[in-house]
């Protein structure tokens, strides 16, 4: 898995959709213990999916779709099971946000506030259920909670209902409880 870092946010730009990389660079994937390994997968494939639309801010959109993207854990096994693939995810996500002109690295890219709150409230998620670390179900089920216009945009683009996600992930995590 890849490794490096992303940026905060320092300032907002006229442009509402694009902010101003500048802030502190902190480790990305988180370096530490508070993500699985397969959680950490889907946070880069999110800023990679960042990356090749030349946006130069992670998203929960992008985070959505890293997960759509990843090839292992419980949140991609969620999506796949409601017909959801990395195909169909990023051309709903170029249809939705389309690529920029100019390429960035992944360094330069800045971490939303509303992701850096999916990924607090993921890490609630997972304490709620006394795990130690958020897995990608914990992060789909905080993007679901959280409730993002571009998201929740994307979503429907994939023909998928949030109530739905919630639904089939409580079949995977718990199959008894469903």
């Amino acid at each position: 898995m890849r490794t490096g870092s992303i940026r905060m946010p320092a300032v907002l730009s006229e442009d509402p959709l694009r902010l101003v990389p500048g802030g502190s660079r902190i480790p990305w994937p988180p370096s530490d213990d508070r993500f699985t390994d397969e959680a950490k997968r889907a946070l880069v494939l999110g800023q990679d999916e960042a990356v090749r639309l030349a946006h130069n801010h992670v998203g929960p959109v992008h985070l959505l779709a890293g997960i759509a993207c990843a090839d292992q854990g419980v949140g991609a096994q969620a999506l796949r099971e409601l017909g959801v693939t990395s195909d169909r995810t990023r051309r709903a996500l170029d249809s939705l946000m389309p690529s920029r002109a100019t390429a960035l690295a992944p360094d330069d890219i800045t971490l939303t506030p509303r992701a850096q709150r999916v990924l607090d409230i993921s890490i609630a998620e997972s304490h709620q259920r006394r795990r130690p670390s958020a897995a990608s179900e914990d992060l789909l089920l905080a993007l679901m909670n959280e409730g993002e216009h571009f998201s929740k945009e994307l979503l429907r683009a994939l023909d998928i209902e949030a109530d739905a996600v919630r639904k089939k992930l409580a079949e995977l995590v718990d199959p008894r409880g469903a």
